[in-house]
């Protein structure tokens, strides 16, 4: 009898979803700790560069006549980040070694006091005018700027030492600009004051080459009577690219909410399931803090 012979095996049928390749898994990993590492490698440039721009500030309220504004100092206050204060729960995954962790944890501490003081030399400018409070308070506000200037140049630096070969080479290309500008500030120059006397922040290489902003920012999106919860996936000076807003439509008006409690607002121009692109109804400047990166 010709035909196949019962041997007793079987073969088992070929998978409809067959497991990956151990190295596309590394792959995959690679991809979203890159994605990771260059979010938390653009919000610490970002808080670098407001270090700088502040120290800058203040130390041009040192020379009388200087600063236009002292108001204007808190335009570029910087603060933490939710991708900072979450950076230990995928240090692994991001490639980062403990001494970036470190370094960045130590800057972050230095700003706290340097807040605080700050804080106090406004509060007694105003109770009892600028000429007192600087006296009681400038030299200390000085000197915990200028800390937090030094220590924001080793940590920026510890990152192109753990990520020089996995991002982009505009962000290594960025490190000896903003290096110098902390550098400066630290040296009590003025590296981030205009000729007018106004605060700025100026454009690295990393801001140069990428007009839109891959950003992971959690947000409320307001829409007719919906409040939802959402995220801020890029942002350029015109729009905001949202994820997780199901059910808009082009012309809809949205209010976007941040975690800061800024509140932005726009028209929908397009939308596809939870994804959304959103014109803003003002365009943002460009040295403002959302942008960079």
């Amino acid at each position: 009898m010709h035909g196949t012979a019962d041997t007793g095996h079987t073969f088992p049928r070929p998978s409809l979803f067959p497991v990956p390749p151990e190295r596309a898994l590394y792959q995959q990993r690679e991809l979203k700790g890159a994605g990771l590492a260059e979010a938390l490698v653009c919000e610490t440039h970002l808080a670098a560069l407001q270090t700088a721009t502040v120290t800058s500030a203040i130390n041009a309220i040192r020379h009388s006549g200087r600063l236009a504004d002292p108001q204007a100092i808190w335009d570029f206050i910087p603060h933490h980040t939710p991708m900072l204060l979450a950076s230990r729960a995928w240090l692994d995954e991001a490639g980062l070694s403990a001494l970036a962790i470190e370094a960045i944890d130590t800057f972050f501490a230095e700003l706290k006091p340097a807040r605080h003081h700050l804080a106090q030399l406004f509060a007694d400018a105003a109770a009892i005018g600028w000429p007192r409070s600087e006296v009681l308070h400038l030299r200390a506000v000085t000197d915990d700027w200028r800390s937090a200037s030094g220590a924001a140049t080793a940590a920026i630096r510890q990152l192109d030492v753990d990520l020089r070969y996995t991002l982009p080479e505009r962000y290594a290309e960025t490190v000896p600009v903003l290096s110098s500008l902390l550098n400066s500030a630290r040296d009590g120059l003025q590296p981030c004051i205009d000729a007018a006397g106004r605060p700025f922040m100026p454009e690295l290489p990393q801001r140069r080459r990428a007009s839109r902003k891959g950003v992971f920012h959690e947000c409320v999106v307001q829409h007719a009577r919906r409040t939802v919860r959402a995220m801020v996936r890029d942002v350029s000076s015109g729009g905001l690219g949202l994820d997780g807003v199901e059910g808009l439509n082009p012309h809809d008006l949205v209010v976007v909410e941040l975690a800061s409690g800024r509140r932005l607002t726009g028209l929908v121009v397009w939308s596809k399931g939870r994804l959304a692109g959103v014109r803003l109804s003002t365009s943002l400047p460009p040295n403002d803090p959302l942008l960079f990166g």
